[in-house]
């Protein structure tokens, strides 16, 4: 991504590194099973298996978007998660599944929208601050090569590289196109080639 001035990558090391064994993840009452590293923060987790739970502030416990519902064995509540949800949240199962590290007889209830969450693959093609708190980042879409989506809908955008970190390197972006970029009916128009 290209610099901008005045703009530095802080890398958080909030985790330690995974060493442990897989644990197995029931997902939606068994609709589906993970494997995920023992230790490694849920979020994460469900990540390498292709679930993709919002998280605004990139798993580390200051959005609160990352709710799941947890049925049985599950650590204690966070100061994080005390912080941003409410006691009957809390009471009810739910937890951020990046302050939950994973461990054995975890079972998790998740949006059935999150299953259907899809990873593409872009380029920056630009970017520029247009305040001191956002940036305008244009992603020219490589694979597939076009898709459809809601103004206010978000991307996550990955740091190349770090994926399969402990902790991977991203930042949600929400998404627009100015007007003339769009046909009637919400659909993206084809840039020409």
């Amino acid at each position: 991504m290209p610099s901008l001035p005045g703009w530095r990558l802080s890398v958080n090391t909030l985790y330690p590194p995974v060493v442990e064994s897989p644990e197995t993840v029931s997902v939606n009452g068994g609709a589906r099973s993970i494997s995920v590293e023992a230790g490694r923060p849920l979020l994460f987790g469900l990540m390498d298996a292709g679930i993709y739970i919002p998280s605004a502030c990139g798993g580390r416990g200051s959005c609160g978007q990352c709710r799941v519902r947890i049925s049985g064995r599950a650590p204690q509540h966070t100061s994080a998660e005390a912080t941003l949800l409410s006691e009957a949240d809390r009471a009810g199962g739910v937890r951020l599944s990046c302050q939950v590290l994973t461990g054995p007889g975890l079972s998790i209830e998740i949006e059935e929208r999150h299953l259907a969450a899809r990873q593409f693959r872009a380029v920056v093609a630009g970017a520029r601050p247009l305040t001191w708190e956002i940036a305008e980042i244009t992603l020219s879409v490589i694979d597939p090569e076009d898709f459809a989506f809601e103004p206010g809908q978000y991307v996550q955008v990955f740091v190349p590289g770090t994926q399969t970190a402990a902790q991977p390197l991203y930042r949600a972006y929400s998404m627009a196109s100015p007007p003339a970029a769009r046909l009637p009916g919400g659909s993206p128009r084809k840039r020409p080639s």
